[in-house]
């Protein structure tokens, strides 16, 4: 096969293409942390935040305070007990307002 000119555009041109689309193919990682704002809980997760610093932009990164009413609606959404960080269904036993919950 032999490349005329129409043919040397089109790959030039669908290869440009790839390339300025690549941040349309995969969406950029977002990291939650959902804790507990106490000292113990900051100093332990001090690592991992000076990680994902250190990507960049290559993650965006949200902190949410577990105690706060939106920092417990977001671990109801993602199925953790916001009292102990467990599955509410293995506190139950142990959690009076998991158990109050159902």
């Amino acid at each position: 096969m032999s490349l005329n000119r129409r043919t040397l555009i089109s790959s030039a041109s669908a290869a440009a293409l790839l390339l300025s689309m690549d941040s349309v193919w995969a969406a950029q990682p977002v990291v939650e942390i959902i804790a507990f704002a106490h000292p113990p809980v900051q100093s332990a997760l001090k690592p991992l935040r000076e990680w994902l610093t250190s990507q960049g932009k290559h993650a965006r990164v949200i902190e949410i305070d577990m105690e706060t009413p939106a920092g417990e609606k977001r671990a109801a959404a993602v199925g953790v007990c916001a009292v102990h960080g467990t599955n509410p269904a293995g506190c139950k036993s142990r959690c009076q307002a998991c158990r109050a919950e159902g």
